[in-house]
């Protein structure tokens, strides 16, 4: 029998405002009502209940909250899972969550980065961090109270309690005005949409795998999975090993499909390098590496690209590789040598090298290689003359290796910028990845170590402070990978300019021309330049100038996005 959708009831339109979200039909079934009272009656029908006046548009009285509370302990030992929100309005009003948790309160709101708690009960469904406008801290005296979502500071901004079978979650993000990727993106871990069964079958799987192999011999599996159990880095490692090491013949060659791509709902996920794992992919992509197969994830490759390299005549795995350079029998020094762009276990794929050397004639390159499932071992010589030396800082292949050794520092070492400059610096190089020196009204030199964390860089060129701060636009997602939604709030008629400009000052790209409009209104920005080429990561700028068609001032805010390739 087919698992039927969780339902949703959403006991005030206030609460479908914040946490109802395009695509949510395709994962579940919901109704709404006016009030939490007149939804009592479809408690004993609901999987999940969000409910957001009771705290202050339409508090509740001790005799309702009575009522509320005798069905909520039939929901919660059901396994229900209740949703509220909490702000500063709230504080001495709101009586729900207040009789569960103890001293529920906040005192502070922020804007900025919030992070995940993986120590939470549903810290692991929400993205690894994520940046809101509107979030009220939360206070208590709970002991039994977990963090889910949390500043860099450690104060809560998202909590949760266990109450019987069932979850009470406490949300301090006012999500009136998010988009929709925003709402989808905080709704579907909020809601326990993307949460995962505590049976995880990958395991059990593997297992089976390793038992057969006992009785039957075979030398390549093919895994297709879609286990969204959330299984980290250093877990990942360690089970791969145990695994392998208990097998108890050859092993075999295992290839990998992480079939989560992220495309209705967004599993738990976590980054490496630059790429995101859903679920237990990195588990997988531990098992391929390690038994030198291909892991693939969907969000990144598609099946063509993945039915290319699984195809019986591809090309073999490569499982041993190297180069050795010399040069005039060893009478010149090799300055550097580094694979281009490297893409692990991608047999069908030129492998480029690129390298310097102080060698002003013959190059000699000995190159050997094995191959998993061939004994025998390749070798090849080859040698060529060069007339520079190319290590001079007017040749290209200096500024190739130095953008190379850049993007791996950005993902190994992005919080410090002075060694990416340095670097910058060694190989005479104007990069997308570098610092922000800030000049500062006394003015003196400010140098931002981490500029990732300045979220509120921003410019503001006025004539009018009241008019001017009424100007404000949002960036979301930031960082962002293909493309972000720029959302401009205009409260009186203007001609309105958007442009992108690079670190250097370039206009990249013109998204807006002097149109007239008021009101809220969202742009794309996908990337590219005027010319549709696509632009390198690094930092950009998005400025907005506005021109009042009443009063003809003009004001001017700027504000940084990341792009991330």
């Amino acid at each position: 029998m087919l698992k039927k959708f969780p339902h949703i009831l959403y006991c005030d339109k206030y609460a479908a405002t914040c946490w109802k979200f395009p695509g949510i039909d395709d994962i579940a079934t919901w109704e709404k009502h006016d009030t939490i009272i007149n939804s009592l009656i479809h408690f004993k029908d609901a999987d999940i209940i969000a409910a957001y006046k009771h705290g202050h548009e339409r508090t509740l009285s001790d005799q309702e909250l009575e009522r509320v509370t005798a069905s909520l302990d039939t929901f919660f030992y059901r396994g229900g899972r209740l949703l509220s929100y909490y702000d500063y309005n709230r504080v001495e009003r709101e009586i729900l969550a207040s009789s569960y948790i103890a001293g529920l309160t906040t005192n502070k709101k922020i804007q900025g980065d919030l992070y995940r708690n993986l120590q939470g009960n549903i810290g692991s469904y929400f993205p690894e961090s994520i940046y809101h406008h509107v979030i009220n801290l939360l206070e208590y005296d709970d002991p039994a109270v977990k963090i889910e979502l949390m500043d860099k500071d450690s104060n809560a901004a998202v909590i949760s309690k266990k109450i019987k079978n069932g979850l009470l979650v406490v949300s301090g993000i006012w999500s009136f005005k998010d988009d929709g990727a925003l709402k989808s993106l905080l709704g579907n871990p909020l809601l326990g949409l993307n949460a995962v069964s505590t049976h995880r079958q990958l395991a059990e799987l593997l297992n089976e795998i390793q038992h057969f192999s006992a009785t039957d011999e075979f030398d390549k599996v093919v895994i297709f999975s879609n286990s969204d159990s959330l299984i980290l880095k250093d877990d990942a490692i360690n089970w791969t090993t145990n695994y392998l090491s208990n097998y108890p013949t050859l092993k075999p060659v295992f290839n990998s499909i992480n079939l989560l791509d992220g495309s209705t709902i967004v599993p738990p996920y976590f980054s490496d390098n630059g790429i995101d794992y859903y679920g237990s992919g990195y588990l997988l992509k531990t098992l391929s590496n390690e038994t030198h197969g291909l892991h693939f994830e969907t969000h990144l490759n598609d099946w063509d690209f993945i039915t290319s390299l699984l195809a019986p005549d591809s090309a073999p795995n490569r499982e041993n590789f190297n180069i050795d350079v010399s040069g005039d029998a060893g009478g010149n020094s090799l300055v550097e040598q580094r694979e281009v762009d490297p893409i692990p276990n991608d047999p069908n794929k030129p492998i480029f090298y690129i390298g310097s050397t102080t060698n002003k004639r013959d190059l000699f390159f000995d190159i050997s290689a094995e191959f998993v499932g061939i004994d025998s071992n390749y070798t090849k010589q080859l040698g060529f003359s060069i007339s520079h030396d190319s290590t001079l800082k007017g040749n290209i292949l200096p500024s190739m290796l130095g953008f190379e050794n850049l993007k791996e520092m950005f993902i190994e070492t992005s919080y410090d910028t002075s060694a990416i400059v340095e670097l910058a610096m060694q190989y005479n190089l104007l990069c997308d990845y570098t610092a922000l020196i800030a000049l500062e009204p006394n003015d003196t030199l400010h140098f931002m170590k981490n500029p990732l964390d300045e979220d509120n860089f921003t410019l503001v060129e006025m004539n009018d402070k009241t008019q001017a701060d009424s100007l404000n636009f949002e960036i979301y997602p930031n960082p962002f990978n293909s493309q972000t939604k720029i959302t401009v709030f205009i409260p009186f008629p203007s001609k309105v300019k958007i442009d992108i400009y690079n670190i250097r000052g370039q206009l990249v790209q013109e998204i807006y021309n002097y149109y007239l409009f008021k009101g809220i209104k969202t742009f794309s920005w996908d990337g590219r330049n005027s010319l549709a080429q696509i632009v390198g990561s690094g930092i950009y700028f998005v400025k907005v100038k506005i021109k009042n068609e009443q009063t003809k001032n003009v004001f001017t805010k700027i504000k940084r996005v990341i792009l991330v390739r």
